[in-house]
């Protein structure tokens, strides 16, 4: 029996960017932070200048609130402040971390976090590019960082600062963008993006900085084996639909999220459409889970296209 095709949560962000980026490219396009079919996006100018990173804070006697900000998971956040993503939903009850939303306030537990999930001292030496950045129709931004393991273990809880600078190099805006997917393995890339509202500072620049970036035992997450079958790919210039299956391996019953990432790369290599899904459901044994995404490229006629899929169990 096959589980029929589920509602997906989609986020979908586009950028044009290459694998290893030394230099954006310019460009003009001015676009929606949503799927569109226009031109190659406008590019930053070269980083000037790294932002420091910013402290975690110190515990106080009154509890800390985090004021939510577009494109933050609740396991971003609490990463941000050194917690398990456990510690920060039990203090707050009455949020549903699969529909966060802009402006909700979040209450920060005290005490010493960095201990309650073993964070090591430095992230581990993943390697992210400089921001390619996308101009919107509103004036906002799009920037997306490409994250890569060059180490022989996968990594997870990983986060990146997205900064802006202005023409004077000063850090204008910063926000902490999580992983398009919750684990990257070893030698593999992946993105994480961040969408800035506007006004842009003018003559911007922009600049990464990894924030955290966690042993998988390190993590407190766990992985069930997840494998894309019978992937279909219909490519059409720009736009291309892809399809398929899930298959899981795991204890029937088990509540798990299943993660889908499709990756459209043109014929250069760059990377000029992302698209995501997720969906919670209880494992059965032998049960495969449907997928069907969309996608739209930014840059160039889409010339091939990278799914991937993992299974994150749910403690409960």
């Amino acid at each position: 029996m096959k589980w029929k095709p589920f509602a997906l949560l989609t986020m979908s962000v586009l950028a044009g960017c290459t694998p290893a980026i030394s230099e954006p490219s310019a460009g003009t396009a001015r676009l929606t932070p949503y799927l569109t079919s226009t031109g190659f996006p406008l590019a930053t100018a070269a980083m000037t200048k790294v932002p420091q990173p910013t402290a975690l804070p110190s515990p106080t006697p009154t509890p800390v609130t985090h004021v939510v900000a577009l494109g933050e998971t609740i396991s971003s956040i609490a990463l941000r402040y050194g917690l398990d993503m456990g510690a920060v939903l039990a203090v707050n009850p009455q949020v549903d971390p699969y529909t966060l939303t802009v402006g909700m306030e979040v209450i920060i537990p005290l005490g010493d976090t960095s201990a309650q999930i073993g964070l090591s001292s430095e992230p581990l030496a993943l390697e992210v590019s400089i921001p390619v950045c996308t101009p919107t129709a509103e004036s906002g931004l799009w920037c997306i960082a490409l994250i890569t393991n060059p180490l022989a273990e996968p990594a997870a809880g990983v986060t990146v600062a997205i900064s802006l600078l202005d023409g004077a190099g000063e850090e204008a805006a910063r926000l902490n963008a999580p992983m398009l997917l919750n684990k990257i393995e070893a030698d593999d890339t992946l993105p994480a993006m961040a969408y800035f509202p506007p006004p842009v500072p003018e003559g911007f620049s922009a600049a990464s900085l990894l924030v955290s970036a966690l042993p998988l035992a390190e993590s407190g997450k766990s992985f069930l084996p997840a494998v894309v079958l019978n992937e279909e790919i219909q490519l059409d210039g720009r736009t291309v639909r892809v399809s398929g299956e899930v298959t899981v391996e795991g204890e029937s019953g088990a509540p798990i999220e299943i993660w889908v990432a499709a990756l459209a790369y043109d014929s250069q290599g760059r990377l000029v459409g992302i698209r995501r899904s997720k969906n919670r459901i209880s494992l059965e044994t032998g049960n495969d889970v449907d997928f069907n995404l969309n996608l739209y490229s930014m840059g160039a006629a889409i010339s091939h296209v990278i799914i991937k899929a993992e299974a994150l169990q749910i403690n409960q």
